[in-house]
């Protein structure tokens, strides 16, 4: 039995397995835990999958994996999570996913000095 990367401590295989073999994460938490997953499984054809359209166009799997490949995928800890779930076909908010990576980022090189963000109105 594998756990899931993403800290759910649920099954690889009934965890993020499914959304990142079908693609079809239907919430912010879904998606946030199966990229971080596809992240460290190196499953990066649906870390692409899951970019925006406009961000594809300047992005290849070559461009995410030695973006990846630099990064010591640590853990993920969901700090809060909202009830939102994605309609068929409805594109991510990119600012405020950015923001999500951004923070996320900053908390992995320096965990301590983690603040809030100020999202304002995205």
């Amino acid at each position: 039995m594998m756990l899931c990367p993403c800290g759910s401590k649920i099954e690889y295989k009934q965890c993020c397995e499914p959304i990142i073999v079908n693609c079809n994460a239907k919430s912010p938490e879904q998606l946030m835990r199966s990229r971080f997953s596809a992240y460290t499984l190196q499953c990066y054809h649906y870390v692409f999958n899951t970019n925006c359209s406009s961000s594809k166009k300047n992005l290849s799997l070559n461009d995410i994996a030695s973006s990846a490949d630099q990064t010591k995928w640590l853990n993920l800890r969901i700090i809060k999570s909202s009830e939102f779930k994605f309609k068929q076909n409805q594109p991510l908010n990119l600012k405020l996913f950015i923001l999500m990576v951004i923070a996320f980022i900053k908390c992995l090189k320096n965990p301590l000095s983690f603040k809030k963000i100020n999202l304002g109105n995205t």
